[in-house]
């Protein structure tokens, strides 16, 4: 029913049983009988999954046979699992409204997923979200319904979202097929309640007293003063999501308390299942749904007994490790052994000690050597064993976190442990589209007047959407929104379909804002809008950075007061950020390449001056050799005064000695500027090949 079994009802029930309700009720006990033989297996093996949950890992039967010896339990799982659900918290996923026809339009459709998220923030659905698939973590399945609340206002209704605190109270039909359950036909949800508050609560009921008679026309629903008060949804004519009609029927079984006729065309109960199989059994398949921690179970329950046996052999080790034989000890002298050091210790050798039994034996330490190694070993076999059964890669080592420290790195760590519960992720997924379809049909059923409603729009702000099933149904002071078709919704316009977004993770998401913030007050002024759109922009990227109070005191001076009536101008600045980012990474990428081309050029300067400096040398030697042979020419000469012909010769012998230094200077020239142009060749290779890598 759309409100808790323990909120006052509104029975509408005929006193007297007609034939009708009768085939009902004997349809509803069989059908109960049917559902619950069916899931019995499945919900025994939920109640054991749930004592680990609980951390109980020792049945009533072992309990009893360890009685008087330690039965420890080690906490292993919880890690994993909370590991595992508070992914969702930080990775909140919400459904995606699309047009598809009919009319149907994008702005019907933002207008559609503002007022789902409203509802959602309304209900605060995240709970039954949140709830739903820590249950199917720990049991195989969790539940939450969609319903309808009152608005105060002339009997309207709203969509809503509550949460199935018990998973246990939910029977599943037995014959839908499809992942999510959308095409269910039947379902029971149950409390149980003790027959002086049925009779209190349910003061219309004809049936108020019960026997043990009363047991076998309705098995299961009593046990001894405990009654069974169940929901029984039913579907009939057409199918579901389209024009199945569905009906809720409040009963004890032995008849009708309430009837409501559903807005919807769905039955609203919205489980999340774990890992599906189907066993056979007897010839006949039958569905089982695995919980995160099933499979678990045999290694979590060795630690247990490995935990507990180490404690008991602990517990062994001896409190009075001296012995000796009586009369051998001074209570006084002897009792401070362990606490204060001596240079000796003596012992008395008992009066009635037979001297012909020779010297007696010092009082002995008792040894005491526990097996914590082995201990040790075996719990970190099971660990793993948990780990591999859960499919979960372990949490990163302080070695890790320190080494790895690149965000590539961390985003591998973190995916390799959610990939082995990503099933029920994915199963999450499929609950959350179809309960989506669900708010989004009672969207278009169940909102039929005109009205305001509360609506929550992408960037978390609040605000109130008109609706109606025609813009010519609108009262008068609502008038004014028809003028624009962002401000009223026609709840019978448009077929649309729902996809789910997953939203990325909390820090990465806010890193990543406070990144683009940067690049774009960066980039801001080169943008072709006017100087106080610019203010504007800086304005909301201050925002986005997120620094506090004083970062929204600086963005309240940077945006005008009429910052609700941003310019068309504006709105295009904001539309064209995307490209901006686009462009500055391409951007990034070719300073990236440059900077490679910076080093080699660095690296070419480098060795250019190297083989600069070898060509001073070169030129010194070759000055030093001038001078040298300039110094003997003074010679030659003089002596050339002394002797006519052998200055002649030796002038020939300077001129060609001078040819000889010009080409060895000119040769030492070529050289120097071929290998100076080899070396900025092969340079430029190493640069192309370091710019392939960047270009790929």
């Amino acid at each position: 029913m759309p409100e808790e079994l323990n909120e006052e009802p509104q029975s509408n029930a005929d006193p007297d049983i007609s034939d009708a309700d009768s085939d009902l009720l004997k349809e509803i006990r069989e059908d109960f009988q049917y559902f619950t033989d069916y899931w019995k297996e499945n919900r025994e093996q939920m109640a054991e999954d749930s004592q680990y949950a609980a951390c109980n890992f020792w049945s009533a039967d072992d309990l009893k046979d360890r009685e008087g010896r330690p039965s420890l339990c080690p906490d292993e799982l919880s890690q994993y699992v909370k590991q595992y659900a508070n992914s969702l918290r930080q990775n909140k996923r919400a459904g995606k409204v699309d047009p598809r026809g009919m009319g149907a339009t994008d702005q019907d459709a933002h207008h559609r997923q503002t007022i789902i998220r409203g509802i959602e923030h309304a209900s605060t659905a995240q709970a039954a979200y949140t709830t739903a698939y820590e249950q199917a973590a720990w049991t195989g399945l969790g539940f939450w319904r969609v319903t309808t609340v009152p608005t105060g206002n002339n009997k309207e209704v709203h969509p809503a979202i509550k949460r199935i605190p018990n998973q246990f109270t939910v029977l599943l039909d037995p014959e839908a097929r499809e992942a999510d359950f959308s095409d269910a036909r039947k379902c029971f949800v149950t409390d149980v309640m003790r027959t002086k508050a049925f009779t209190r609560k349910f003061k219309n009921a004809k049936k108020r007293s019960f026997s043990a008679q009363d047991m076998n026309v309705a098995p299961g629903w009593l046990n001894g003063d405990d009654l069974v008060i169940a929901e029984y949804w039913k579907g009939d004519e057409g199918r579901p999501g389209t024009d199945m009609k569905v009906m809720q029927y409040i009963t004890d079984g032995f008849e009708i308390l309430e009837r409501t006729e559903w807005a919807g065309s769905f039955v609203p109960i919205i489980p999340v299942v774990g890992e599906e199989i189907y066993v056979n059994e007897g010839g006949r398949s039958k569905r089982v749904f695995l919980s995160l921690i099933r499979r678990a179970r045999t290694p979590q329950k060795m630690l247990a007994y490995i935990a507990s046996q180490e404690q008991e052999e602990f517990a062994m080790a001896p409190r009075a490790p001296l012995q000796g034989f009586e009369g051998q000890f001074d209570p006084d002298e002897h009792g401070t052994l362990h606490k204060t050091p001596r240079a000796y210790v003596e012992f008395k050798v008992p009066k009635d000690w037979n001297a012909g039994w020779g010297v007696p034996p010092l009082p002995g330490r008792t040894q005491f050597m526990p097996n914590a190694q082995a201990y040790e070993l075996a719990s970190e076999r099971w660990r793993r064993g948990i780990q591999a059964a859960m499919g979960i890669t372990p949490l990163p080592t302080a070695a890790q976190r320190q080494n790895e420290k690149s965000g590539i790195a961390l985003d591998k760590i973190q995916t390799q442990e959610a990939i082995g519960s990503f099933h029920i992720t994915d199963n999450f997924d499929r609950a959350l589209a179809n309960s989506t379809r669900q708010l989004n049909e009672l969207i278009t059923r169940v909102m039929d007047t005109p009205r305001q409603v509360g609506v929550r729009k992408p960037d978390e702000t609040h605000s109130l959407l008109w609706v109606t099933t025609s813009e010519h149904s609108l009262p008068p002071e609502a008038q004014e929104a028809i003028k624009s078709q962002d401000d009223y919704l026609v709840t019978d316009r448009g077929e649309f379909d729902v996809t789910i977004s997953a939203g990325p993770n909390v820090q990465s998401e806010r890193e990543e804002a406070s990144n683009f913030a940067d690049t774009f007050i960066s980039y801001v002024s080169k943008l072709p809008v006017p100087p106080q759109i610019q203010m504007h922009l800086i304005g909301l990227a201050v925002k986005l950075k997120n620094v506090g109070p004083i970062g929204e005191e600086i963005a309240k001076l940077l945006i005008p007061p009429d910052a609700d009536k941003v310019p068309p101008e504006a709105q295009a600045a904001i539309a064209q950020a995307q490209g901006i980012i686009q462009q500055l990474q391409a951007e990034l990428q070719k300073l990236q390449i440059e900077k490679q081309g910076k080093v080699i050029d660095n690296e070419y300067k480098l060795q250019m001056n190297q083989l600069n400096n070898d060509i001073k040398v070169l030129t010194a030697l070759i000055t030093a050799k001038s001078q040298r042979e300039d110094q003997e020419y003074e010679m030659y000469r003089t002596f050339w005064l002394e002797n006519h012909n052998a200055a002649h010769e030796r002038g020939m012998q300077a001129e060609e000695h001078t040819h000889e230094k010009d080409t060895l200077a000119k040769q030492a020239e070529i050289a120097s500027a071929q290998a100076a142009q080899q070396h900025a060749q092969t340079l430029e290779q190493n640069a192309q090949q370091a710019a392939q890598p960047q270009a790929q």
